[in-house]
């Protein structure tokens, strides 16, 4: 088992730039970024695409993905517009009734 630490690619649309931040480092990494060069403007991001991924994830992990999980016979469930969009689906929040 390695002991690296994962990164996680980060890109800048303004800069044009596209670099590979450890994960313990990504959010002062980030701001640093934002501050010097754009005012603090939230230029610089974690790259879409895996942002994308993990939001999959973790949708289907809790059986978001699933539209029979989302009431299962109980309460009534009222839905929100789509707080995640990926490739794969929308992730929709429920509130019980």
């Amino acid at each position: 088992m390695s002991d690296e630490q994962p990164h996680v690619t980060v890109i800048c649309p303004d800069c044009e730039t596209e670099s590979k931040i450890p994960l313990s480092d990504l959010e002062g990494t980030i701001t640093r970024h934002n501050d010097r060069l754009h005012d603090g403007d939230q230029r610089a991001k974690v790259d879409p695409a895996i942002t994308d991924h993990v939001a999959d994830l973790a949708a289907e992990d809790l059986g978001l993905l699933n539209e029979e999980s989302w009431n299962d016979g109980g309460a009534d469930l009222f839905f929100h517009e789509p707080v995640v969009q990926s490739e794969r689906g929308s992730v929709r929040t429920a509130v019980a009734s």
